[in-house]
């Protein structure tokens, strides 16, 4: 049975996956990351993780209205720039949008707490 071949690649490309043949090098890109993570330089990972329900809540609406809009309003993006485009706004956007409205007292859209009767 043949899981991958590619040409030139001799018997090993019959008997490991891609997957399988490309773990090493994965596995070497963990290392920096590794030394980075122990120097405190995830802070920003944590930051984000605050944040993670609203984006979970938000991502796809957001993205589905900048695409629109992108598409309506005659502006014509390569792929490529629309995809970052619509993930980056889908991750700030409801960073932002969650932060404005718990500031007017709207904080209340994004918690399933109920208040003590009184």
């Amino acid at each position: 049975m043949v899981l991958f071949h590619a040409p030139n690649e001799g018997r090993t490309g019959r008997l490991f996956p891609a997957a399988v043949r490309h773990q090493p090098r994965r596995l070497l890109l963990c290392i920096p990351y590794c030394k980075v993570a122990r120097k405190g330089g995830n802070a920003w990972l944590s930051w984000l993780g605050k944040y993670s329900l609203y984006i979970y809540i938000l991502h796809v609406p957001i993205a589905a209205i900048v695409r629109n809009l992108a598409s309506h309003s005659g502006i014509v993006f390569n792929s490529w720039v629309l995809i970052f485009t619509c993930w980056g706004l889908g991750v700030t956007v409801p960073i932002l949008l969650y932060q404005l409205l718990t500031r007017f007292g709207f904080g209340k859209l994004f918690s399933l707490k109920n208040k003590p009767a009184a």
